[in-house]
């Protein structure tokens, strides 16, 4: 009833003129695939048979798979302007496959009917909000005002990329008096763009900070790299929220090299710091050699990122996200692109002992024989679903675990604020307090839990999960949680 009403609010172009169409079967249990493909070859239509499931695809051209399944199939043209076929009315399984087929599915190559959605271009600053249940801390004023957001990153930008960034959604202007240069800007390749827009836009009213990792020349290695960055952003901004959108493999460092980043952190977080970290992009293969890309992965490739997988730094994870067209929050799954062997990753680290507060459904009882696991929360990360961003001179989506570290520093910046405004201080140390709230009976959810999907390693059930750690937030909902918890300013 719903795609007819909807047929009729497109333009019928006539008789298709698609060089193929194509159909799913859903097959009866007992099916002879032999039978089936006997009506197909008959019919002048091809016949895929999905081995193991009681599925199959019929296709063909339009004039022969229509008059075959007793339907018309027609081109239309949507309201939006997409062009597709469809068939007139919903096809009835043939006489000569009754006791073969159960029934036909939608015969249409329509790909964008559904009403969960993000908009065209990417959700706005306000769906961002939305989305994640911050509306109510902005709707307040609650806008990071008074807190301070590092990105310490490996790119550069484009400032009159950010310039058309704020000017479109009416944000504040990246200034001296709210944006800060720490180092030579680097040469533009995304990441940094996207890290400062979506800080922004989630905290208009916070300080944002780029910091140029590379402007340490004396380091040798990453580990190196981020132990010079750590310490002295620590000097230069106590208190601050830092967000990286980068990582490597774990198991490229030593235990003295990571035990020395992990240090370095913690010693940020007993001033107020709180730490997150990308969990990677390539769907838990994050020690694959740049020498092995295009090969069949092996265990050996199967890994964790640092310095996301540093206990004392908060590892991101990432999801599709899907929101009504009223833009309230419907769901989310894992993100993953099977065929690219792009995805969130995570896993267990083979560094790292579980940490005592590492506890709850779908975690093992934390000991010195149980590694620590990443991510230990996630956010949107899913192109497909992921924020508008302006990079390189054009409009875009911005995507990727890169993209769901900032988004949870800047919502971070927004609860800290909350929290001083309570008489409290600043969150600092996360992790401890996220597994607490997610394993206790809180007064308001403060995760939405990501049960479906997995990546190329490990699958979501529910609970903890290695692609997407405790779920995504709801902002609001957390930050009334946390608040008990905190001790007074």
């Amino acid at each position: 009833m719903f795609w007819q009403k909807f047929l009729k609010s497109c333009k019928n172009l006539g008789r298709s003129k698609a060089r193929s169409a194509s159909v799913i079967l859903n097959m009866e249990a007992d099916a002879n695939p032999a039978v089936v493909q006997r009506w197909a070859t008959a019919h002048g239509l091809q016949l895929q048979w999905y081995v193991g499931h009681a599925v199959a695809v019929l296709a063909g051209a339009p004039a022969s798979l229509g008059p075959s399944l007793q339907v018309r199939i027609d081109d239309y043209r949507s309201p939006s302007g997409q062009l597709f076929y469809s068939a007139t009315t919903q096809p009835s399984v043939p006489t000569g496959l009754s006791g073969q087929v159960q029934g036909v599915g939608r015969l249409s190559d329509y790909k964008d009917f559904h009403t969960d959605y993000v908009p065209s271009g990417g959700l706005t600053p306000q769906g961002m909000l939305q989305a994640y249940d911050a509306t109510p801390l902005s709707a307040t004023g609650i806008n990071g005002a008074g807190e301070t957001v590092v990105a310490l990153e490996l790119d550069g930008f484009n400032s009159a990329d950010l310039n058309a960034f704020t000017s479109r959604f009416n944000l504040p202007a990246f200034s001296s008096s709210n944006f800060v240069i720490n180092g030579a800007v680097a040469k533009p390749e995304g990441e940094t763009t996207m890290d400062l827009e979506t800080i922004r836009e989630i905290a208009p009213a916070a300080k944002i900070v780029y910091y140029n990792l590379f402007q340490d020349q004396s380091a040798t290695n990453f580990s190196e790299l981020l132990l010079a960055g750590f310490s002295r952003v620590l000097q230069l901004y106590p208190g601050a929220i830092w967000t990286m959108s980068i990582g490597g493999c774990e198991k490229a460092s030593t235990f003295a090299d990571l035990d020395a980043e992990a240090e370095a952190v913690a010693k940020a977080e007993t001033q107020g710091s709180t730490v997150f970290a990308s969990s990677g992009d390539t769907a838990g293969f994050e020690c694959v050699p740049d020498t092995s890309w295009g090969s069949a992965p092996t265990n050996a490739d199967v890994g964790v990122s640092n310095p996301a997988v540093l206990p004392d730094v908060t590892g991101v994870g990432g999801t599709l996200l899907s929101v009504s067209t009223e833009g309230s929050y419907l769901g989310e799954t894992t993100w993953f692109w099977p065929f690219l062997n792009e995805g969130t990753s995570g896993g267990q680290s083979s560094m790292f002992a579980q940490p005592s507060w590492q506890v709850g459904q779908g975690l093992p009882t934390p000991s010195n024989k149980v590694p620590r696991l990443v991510p230990d929360i996630a956010a949107d990360a899913d192109p497909n679903s992921g924020n508008a961003d302006h990079d390189g001179g054009s409009w875009g989506t911005g995507g990727g675990t890169s993209l769901s570290s900032p988004i949870w520093a800047a919502f971070t910046a927004l609860m800290d604020q909350y929290l001083r405004q309570h008489g409290k201080g600043p969150i600092g140390f996360l992790n401890p307090a996220l597994y607490y709230v997610a394993d206790h009976a809180e007064s308001y959810p403060p995760f939405h839990a990501v049960t479906t999907g997995g990546n190329e390693v490990w699958r979501n059930e529910a609970g903890y999960n290695e692609s997407t750690g405790l779920g995504t937030p709801d902002v609001y909902n957390l930050v009334r949680d946390i608040l008990p918890l905190e001790g007074a300013h």
